[in-house]
């Protein structure tokens, strides 16, 4: 689903990503390790296409980040590890306005987000701005928005950073049940 070959990158002399080759298949959940500098975020960021590699290839689904990007975001979806919510708006706007951007049919566009959101535990807060919300919370919102597309292959970038160990548990077991379903 997810193939790096050979992945180089470098900014001048600096060399952030040398060499770096890896698959991810349907259904498997695959964590990228390493220290602070170690170009783990430079690796993502070539395979969701926001940087071009300076070596190698990233594909999802087949398709070449690089050469057909628009197919391979497509069925990728991204949950980064700043949220991306508009605090403004309430939970159920903040995924009708990613949902249109993602392309989501309109008509079935609510109830998916309202079926995420409960799924998430988010039901009760659904009409709040999504500025008030806890930052557990809103680190659940950042995956529903992540998945609302109903991605094939999903990128996580430090999904439980700074959550409480009863979110954190809940994210990772839900984490798992968006695997067991292939993706």
């Amino acid at each position: 689903m997810i193939e790096v070959t050979n992945l180089t990158k470098s900014y001048g002399k600096v060399e952030a990503v040398r060499g770096v080759s890896f698959t991810v298949r349907s259904g498997e959940i695959y964590g990228l390790l390493g220290p602070n500098g170690a170009g783990k975020s430079t690796t993502i960021n070539i395979t969701c296409g926001l940087v071009r590699p300076s070596a190698g290839s990233a594909s999802v689904g087949g398709f070449d980040i690089a050469r057909d990007p628009i197919a391979a975001k497509r069925i990728l979806g991204v949950v980064p590890q700043q949220s991306v919510v508009v605090e403004e708006l309430s939970s159920l706007a903040n995924c009708l306005f990613f949902g249109s951007l993602y392309g989501v049919d309109r008509a079935a566009l609510r109830e998916r987000a309202r079926r995420l959101l409960d799924w998430m535990e988010l039901s009760d807060h659904a009409d709040k701005p999504a500025g008030a919300l806890s930052g557990g919370m809103l680190r659940r919102l950042t995956l529903v928005l992540g998945i609302l597309h109903e991605p094939k292959a999903l990128i996580l970038d430090e999904p439980t950073t700074g959550l409480d160990p009863q979110t954190r548990l809940l994210l990772l077991e839900k984490i798992r049940e968006i695997a067991r379903g292939g993706t």
